[in-house]
């Protein structure tokens, strides 16, 4: 029963102290930012990853017809016009436009 009873002691001790080491912060995450330039470029090549859970056939807005295409382009490719939350149409990349009549 002791022996049992030291073990379980044992366990919370070295869980506790894995969270608390988990929990604490290190002077190199502190400074993981300090040779970062102003506009976010650091040297370091920044990728974005996702699952899909396929791969999109392609990249072409005029050929896709899929969702996992659909998906990647519309993260790359900006429209020329975007819809805001009230569903008020609002210029992405287009400047200004002129209706025709």
């Amino acid at each position: 029963m002791r022996k049992k009873s030291i073990l379980v002691l044992l366990s919370l001790v070295l869980a506790f102290s894995a969270l608390l080491s988990a929990c604490g912060s290190s002077s190199d995450s502190a400074k993981s930012n300090d040779g970062a330039s102003p506009n976010g470029a650091s040297g370091k090549p920044q990728e974005f990853s996702f699952n899909l859970g396929s791969e999109p056939p392609t990249l072409d807005p005029a050929l896709s017809q899929d969702a996992p295409s659909f998906t990647v382009i519309g993260a790359i490719f900006e429209g020329l016009t975007r819809v805001d939350k009230d569903n008020n149409i609002q210029p992405a990349a287009a400047e200004s436009w002129d209706i025709s009549e």
